[in-house]
Formats: structure tokens, sequence, C-alpha cells
């Protein structure tokens, strides 16, 4: 049966960018399942000593590797004014590259320095897990430049097409480990590390636009929005994984008491590890239609992402709070468990990120990254203050997400409100 052109529906912008979200949120779907199988198993394999060590170092590891967000996001919005100018993204990209290695070097001569001290404060004493955390971190950054150059592009297939090879092959690769190695803390994380190598691999075949060489010269970049990005990126890294960090560090809970933690923690990250999904597509159509002067659109996607993504996060808050506990149990083992009340918190308060993300989004289209920054800053600051409240170390742990990214989210939903497109 033949279709002329008049019996297709034609593409909308509304159809366009669910599409885009659908496709992102499928493999990201595919990423945190596979994140979970890897915890869920891990629990088990180890002793919740070294099971404690191990989630710590993904807190650690998943911290620096995301951070290259920043670079992901800023290739994003320069290569969507580079098309809508007709120019070729080309130089741009390869200038921000070689500024992502120049940060990869950085963050590895650190973690090379500080391997004996990781290893001995954090990692249980695993001096290989501790060697493992820079080369994650570099493929955390192909994985981040990969992704902004897609987004850019909005070829938001790449997108998908990497986070499900990852997720996937984390399954894969942990089983693999603990059937044909042994069943430590650095095999575990070997697996992460070998799993996330995969996914650039592919991404690199997806889409030869990522195949650029690095050059600290050919394009004038300024260095101004990724400092602002810096302070986004890891103020939103912080709050979802620096508790799982200090609760490790203040050697305040039972072991078991803090496996709990990181695995409602990771449970009720859902949301925020949808959040690429929501965040991806809305900068590339935002940032589109305002460099083609369509500003009737930019406002009408711009509401219907936040009422979408509200009643998303309520939905998942109600939904955690009633099955959280049997999820908890099926997930990590019947010995960990968390009070309700703390799984609400935290639940709570990856629906609140999701809303914070898009609006970060929203200003990042409109190049208004000091916004971003300002109100991450004071996220930052409120996030630090709920943890010294003469409070129990477990709910000031889950406090301090909430309280965070309410703070974040009101303020650029307010600056969003008052802003004007510059550069």
């Amino acid at each position: 049966m033949s279709f002329s052109p008049s019996d297709r529906r034609p593409s909308t912008p509304a159809t366009r960018f669910s599409g885009s979200a659908l496709v992102i949120a499928g493999g990201l779907s595919l990423t945190g399942l596979g994140t979970l199988i890897m915890m869920g198993l891990t629990a088990r394999w180890l002793s919740p000593k070294d099971y404690q060590g191990f989630v710590t170092w993904w807190a650690v590891a998943t911290f620096f590797g995301a951070g290259f967000g920043v670079f992901e996001t800023y290739i994003a919005r320069l290569v969507v004014r580079d098309l809508a100018l007709a120019t070729s993204p080309r130089p741009v990209i390869a200038v921000i590259t070689a500024r992502a290695w120049l940060a990869v070097a950085l963050v590895a001569l650190v973690a090379v320095a500080l391997r004996s001290s990781l290893a001995h404060s954090l990692f249980q004493g695993s001096l290989s897990a501790a060697a493992l955390l820079p080369i994650f971190v570099a493929i955390g950054m192909f994985q981040c430049v990969q992704r902004g150059i897609a987004t850019g592009h909005r070829r938001f297939i790449m997108n998908g097409a990497q986070f499900a090879t990852d997720g996937i092959l984390r399954a894969v690769f942990v089983v693999g480990a603990h059937d044909f190695l042994s069943s430590t803390l650095a095999t575990y994380a070997a697996a992460a590390c070998l799993s996330a190598a995969c996914s650039v691999v592919v991404s690199f075949v997806i889409l030869p636009e990522t195949r650029v060489l690095p050059r600290f010269r050919g394009a004038l970049v300024s260095w101004r929005p990724l400092g602002h990005l810096l302070i986004s990126v890891a103020s939103v890294m912080l709050i979802n994984n620096g508790t799982v960090v200090w609760l490790s560090a203040t050697h305040s809970v039972p072991a078991v008491t803090l496996g709990a933690f990181a695995g409602v923690m990771a449970l009720s990250q859902i949301p925020t590890q949808l959040s690429s999904a929501v965040a991806s597509p809305t900068l590339s159509h935002l940032a589109h239609a305002l460099d083609t002067g369509d500003h009737h659109l930019f406002r009408q996607l711009r509401r219907r992402v936040i009422l979408a993504t509200f009643w998303l996060g309520a939905i998942f808050v109600v939904g955690f709070a009633l099955l959280g506990h049997d999820i908890l149990a099926i997930y990590l083992g019947s010995r960990f468990t968390l009070q309700r009340t703390y799984m609400v918190l935290l639940a709570t308060g990856s629906a609140v990120m999701l809303l914070a993300m898009v609006e970060q989004a929203v200003l990042n289209s409109r190049n208004k990254w000091h916004n971003v920054a300002l109100a991450w800053a004071l996220a930052i600051a409120g996030f630090v203050v709920t943890l010294v409240l003469p409070l129990s170390t477990v709910l000031r742990a889950s406090l301090a997400p909430f309280i965070s990214v309410s703070i974040a989210f009101l303020g650029m939903f307010i600056l969003s409100n008052h802003s004007v497109t510059d550069e």
C-alpha cells in the first residue's frame, strides 16, 4: 500500500521533540537497567565492606566522568549556532575536543598523585580501582563530546545507541568478570570501564561527524561558558553522588545501611538518569528556534516540556513511596533496608532535579551560562548547610539533595522568566 504526500501526517516540532526524547529515553533506560543489574549483582557477590568500596568507586568515577558534561552542552549549543548560520561546526568541535583532553590530563595527574590515598580512604585499599579512575574519566570525556555533537546535529539516534550499548554491556561484562575472572572490586570497576569504551566505538561508527582531530587553534571559542557550566555540572554530580561518599567518609553508619542508602539513591535517581532524554532535545530544539527567530515555538515547547516533566516526576514519587521497599529488597536483598521517609525525600529530590535540568536547558539555549552557574552555586550552599544541621547523618544525607535542587530549580525558573537571548 502506498501513500501520497498528502496522506502522511506532517512532522511538527512537538512530534520531532517527542521522538527525540523517546529515542534517548530508550537508551537511558537500558543504561539505568545495566547500572541496577551491576549494583544488584555486586551487592550479592561482594562482602558488605567490599560493596561499600565499589559503590564509592562508582560514585567518584561517575562524578568525574560526567563532569565533562560541560563540553557536551557547550559543543551542542555551538553546533546548533553554526548549522543555523550554514557554516561548518568542525573547527569549533576540534577546539572544544582539545580543551576536553586538557581537562582529562589534569584529572589524571591528580588521580595518579592521590592514588594511594584514594585507595585506602575510599576503595578498601584497592590500588587497581584507584588506577582505573583516570581511564574511566577519559572514556567519559569521549562519551560527552560525542553526545554534544549529536545533539547539535539533532542526530539523537547516536545518543540512544551510546547509552544502550553502555548499559547492556555493563551488565554483561560484570557477569563475565564474576564467572571468568574474580569477584573483586577492581574487576567490576574494569568491567564498567570496558562497557563505556565499547559505547564510544559504536558512537564513532554511527556518527562520522564525531571523528574530529583535536586542535587548540582554528576557531574563536570563549572559555567563560565552560567555567560557568563546570559549576553547574560539578554541583549536579555532587548532589547526586556526594551524600554516598560523605556517609562513607563519616563512618557513622554500618556498611549494610550505607549499601541500602546507595541502593535507594540509585533507584530514586531513575528520573535524573533520564534527564538527558529531556534536556538534550530541549536545548537543541529551543536553541534552533531562537537562532531561526521562532520565539513562539520557543515559548510553546518550553511550556509543554515543563508540564510533562512535572507530572512524570509526581507519578514517580507516588510510585516510589508505595513500592520502594519491595523494589529495594528485590534489588539488593532483604538485608538492605531504609526508612520510607528517607526514600520519599530522595525520590522527590530526583523529580525536582529533572525539572531543574529542563530550566537549565532553557537558560543554556539563551546563552545565559552565568545564570545557570549562579543558581547551582546557591544550591551547593544549601547542600552544605543541610549537611551540618544537628540531625542524624542519614536524615541529613536524604534532605540535602531535595533542598539543594529545589533552590536550583526556583532560581533558574525565576531567571528564565526574566532572561533575553544574548551571546
